[in-house]
């Protein structure tokens, strides 16, 4: 780990001496150092709408997706890129098979949108391509009753497409925290995709409720908080290294791991994660971004 945060650090302009883009050396030549060529990312395709794209899924070369903003989905048939169009906001994108994507959001039209008095409630949303169109899915409603908090709006996060074609979505029903007495609870919303309909999970026990998955395998979820939940029920802890007083951390520190993604290594059991490790501690607080592997014990 001291070495991915040393490589880290040594990133970026006026941050050490120039890099060979052909030897990687920093000038002369060294034949025990790789020769990698020079890097470029080439534009693939440069969007029409202002903003980004945030997700991408890839089923095969001839099979990719991506989710923009602007209620945008980009898909790549191996020949052209083809844009389409959204029926509602969405903010994750998961691909089951050829021909079967989704798509998951909010909505702020139709029904349950708008609150009496005025303003609005923004509603779940899930969205399925058809192989010809994005078809809106009837989604399981959160709300809260009677007095509805202030700025309530309620909305998908995640979504999962699992082996065997399950499909889960998470969310969450929440509102403009301070603004009033006797405030409720905040809703963790989960659903599942039974093969017609959406339909309400319970939640996941104890904390694990508040935790959105990040993937899974073939026993069950890994959790954000580095949690990972059985397909039974059960909770285990994904335990963690310490990052070593080389690195500028002392014995004493508070070290927090937050991973941004979790994926397998293809046709392995080996799973890696990315993030970093954020250090508390008086006078020299720092994050060192790390690369973690899991490891599997009896």
């Amino acid at each position: 780990m001291a070495a991915v945060a040393a490589l880290a650090a040594g990133c970026g302009a006026g941050s050490g001496p120039s890099t060979s883009p052909t030897t990687g050396s920093s000038g002369g030549s060294d034949s025990s150092k790789v020769r990698v060529g020079t890097l470029t990312w080439e534009f693939e395709r440069i969007a029409d709408f202002a903003g980004h794209y945030s997700d991408i899924a890839v089923l095969a070369a001839n099979d990719i997706w991506a989710l923009g903003s602007e209620k945008s989905v980009l898909h790549w048939d191996g020949t052209r890129w083809a844009t389409t169009q959204l029926p509602y906001a969405a903010s994750d994108l998961a691909v089951v098979g050829p021909g079967d994507a989704w798509a998951v959001g909010s909505r702020s039209t139709g029904p349950g949108t708008e609150l009496p008095g005025g303003g609005s409630y923004s509603r779940p949303a899930s969205v399925r391509w058809d192989g010809g169109s994005w078809k809106p899915v009837e989604t399981p409603q959160a709300r809260f009753e009677e007095p509805i908090p202030a700025e309530p709006g309620a909305r998908l996060e995640r979504v999962l497409a699992l082996d065997g074609g399950e499909v889960r979505a998470y969310g969450i029903n929440t509102f403009d925290h301070g603004e009033g007495d006797n405030e409720p609870d905040e809703e963790f919303v989960q659903l599942r995709w039974d093969g017609s309909k959406r339909v309400k999970e319970e939640n996941a026990p104890g904390g694990c409720a508040r935790r959105i998955p990040v993937n899974h395998d073939e026993n069950g979820l890994f959790l954000q908080g580095n949690w990972y939940l059985t397909d039974d029920g059960r909770r285990v802890k994904i335990e963690r290294h310490w990052l070593p007083l080389s690195t500028g951390a002392r014995k004493r520190s508070n070290q927090s791991l937050r991973l941004k993604e979790i994926h397998r290594v293809p046709g392995t059991d080996q799973w890696l994660g990315v993030g970093q490790v954020d250090v508390s501690q008086s006078g020299a607080p720092f994050s060192a971004p790390v690369v973690v592997r899991l490891k599997r014990g009896a």
